[in-house]
């Protein structure tokens, strides 16, 4: 069992996940496995050597959404920097 089917099988539906430098990657959805399969894939140990993934339960999600779109925002902005 993967991590995500683990964190699935617990009403986890989403995350959010960052890139080992700290830097927002994207909200994933569970469902979404050719978002998943996506995301995997660039990683190529040389620009992405793996993601930390900040999950919350479902059942939480609306409270916690404005924190997963700040991180995101902030990104868009730090690119500009």
């Amino acid at each position: 069992m993967t991590l995500i089917e683990l964190l699935s099988s617990y009403e986890y539906k989403k995350a959010l996940f960052y890139t080992n430098f700290g830097v927002p990657f994207n909200i994933i959805d569970f469902d979404d496995k050719k978002m998943i399969d996506d995301a995997l894939n660039l990683i190529d140990n040389h620009n992405i050597y793996y993601y930390d993934i900040f999950a919350i339960p479902d059942l939480h999600y609306e409270k916690y959404s404005l924190l997963f779109d700040n991180e995101l925002k902030w990104k868009s902005h730090e690119s500009f920097l």
